[in-house]
């Protein structure tokens, strides 16, 4: 009986292992198909259009952190190419990326405004991939 219960319990394991890799790589296809039907030019218009509801950004804060957010982007692209096959490595890139990207932040945006940015950045974040989200569905239609 025990024999019986420990085979069931491996094959719902494996199971369950299976059907979450195909969920993961359901989000990496979403992702990618989101940035690849935007181009980066739109999707930095998108970010900068949901930066100025939260924070009143003016011309050259836009325009330093459009030039910013394209640079970054470019970086990021090359650095997932450069390490598509290593995890480990892909994650610590993606780190430092996002530490780049805060300094920049910080340089580019008035004290009040990176402040602004820190408390609001998961609220920020949300915003921007609803907005592209929605932007695929419109162009698809």
């Amino acid at each position: 009986m025990k024999e019986h219960i420990r085979k069931w319990t491996l094959t719902a394991g494996i199971l369950l292992l299976i059907s979450s890799m195909g969920l993961a790589q359901d989000q990496e296809r979403r992702r990618d198909r989101i940035e690849d039907s935007i181009s980066l030019e739109e999707r930095a218009d998108i970010r900068i259009a949901v930066m100025k509801e939260y924070m009143d950004l003016d011309e050259t804060e836009a325009n330093a952190y459009r030039e910013s957010f394209i640079t970054l982007e470019k970086k990021a692209v090359a650095a997932m190419r450069k390490t598509r096959r290593h995890p480990r490595t892909r994650r610590a890139e993606a780190i430092d990326l996002r530490k780049e990207h805060l300094k920049e932040m910080q340089k580019i945006l008035s004290k009040d405004h990176f402040t602004v940015f820190l408390e609001n950045h998961e609220a920020i974040q949300y915003d921007i991939r609803q907005r592209l989200k929605e932007k695929v569905r419109k162009d698809d239609q």
